[in-house]
Order: structure tokens, then C-alpha cells, then sequence
């Protein structure tokens, strides 16, 4: 077995709890975002902000509702958020996120070519593929395909909030 990749699972919930995250909680945040990225691009939109300014209205608003859940621990604020971030952020702004995460996740010294067509062929493309598509498309072994596949979720996930708090708390 490759030593880079030896212990993947672990190394990524290492990260996970190094960072405060609960794997589960940013894989299925990851898979939210994506799954909502897919039915962005089945419907694009257009949006006249510029980079800086869905950053700056991000930031904006991500600040002020996380004052809002410490003042009142209301878990209904948050899920709020992801509605009003779908107003602000351009499909733009999401691909260069997408290939931030991927950059991020290529720093960790993972078998990132697996995990980003994984993700590609699941969540990325205008329809989802069924596993044994991804599989045939990949030329990933079965056994290698779902070890792969139980791996890139999380790691997409700590990656993405790793950017994203890095973001917020410049």
C-alpha cells in the first residue's frame, strides 16, 4: 500500500477534530453545497457581483449570523444561511472555491486524482453517475472506488471549511 495514502480515513478525521469539526457534519455539509452546485448549474444564473463582493457580502453575512447563533443558539439561523448565501455567491466564486478545496486537498499529500474524480463524477457533472459509472469512467478498482468514496467527502469538507474560516476570520 502506498504509505502517502495509508490511513487516509484517519488522517482526515485527524484533521477534523485538529480544525473543531465533526466528520459527518462537513461531509454532509459538502455534499449539501454540492448537490446545490449541481442544481446551480442545471439552472445557471447570472449575478452582477463582482468576486470582491460576494466575498465581502459572504463575509457580511456569515459574521452576522454566527453573532446571531451565539447570542441565541438557534439551530434555525443557521439552515436560514444557506438560503441567503444562494442569493449572494456566483457560479464563478463557487468553481474557484471548488479548485481552492481541490488545492487544498493536493497540500495533504492524498490521493487527490481519485478523490476529485469522485467527486467530479458524482457531484460535479449535470447528472450524478451511479457508482459503477464512475467506477468504468475512473478505471478505479471496486475496492479502491468505495474506500476512495468514503474518504472524499469528509476530506472535501474539512477542506472547504478550512478555506472558509480562513476566509471569515482574515
Amino acid at each position: 500500500m502506498d504509505s502517502r495514502v495509508h490511513h487516509a480515513l484517519f488522517r482526515i478525521e485527524k484533521l477534523c477534530s485538529d480544525h473543531g469539526f465533526v466528520p459527518a457534519v462537513v461531509s454532509r455539509k459538502a455534499k449539501r453545497m454540492l448537490i446545490r452546485y449541481r442544481e446551480m448549474m442545471n439552472h445557471v444564473q447570472s449575478s452582477t457581483f463582482s468576486e470582491e463582493e460576494v466575498r465581502d457580502k459572504t463575509i457580511e453575512l456569515i459574521r452576522r449570523k454566527l453573532k446571531k447563533v451565539r447570542n441565541q443558539k438557534n439551530t434555525l439561523i443557521v439552515e436560514n444561511l444557506e438560503k441567503e448565501l444562494n442569493s449572494i455567491i456566483t457560479k464563478d466564486y463557487i468553481d474557484d472555491l471548488i479548485e481552492r478545496v481541490f488545492d487544498k486537498m493536493d497540500q495533504l499529500n492524498l490521493p487527490v486524482k481519485e478523490y476529485r474524480a469522485i467527486i467530479s463524477n458524482k457531484f460535479l457533472n449535470l447528472t450524478e453517475l451511479s457508482d459503477e459509472e464512475v467506477i468504468e469512467n475512473t478505471g478505479m478498482s471496486r475496492m479502491s472506488f468505495y474506500r476512495r468514496k468514503k474518504e472524499a467527502l469528509p476530506l472535501f469538507g474539512i477542506c472547504l471549511w478550512i478555506i472558509m474560516k480562513e476566509r471569515v476570520c482574515k
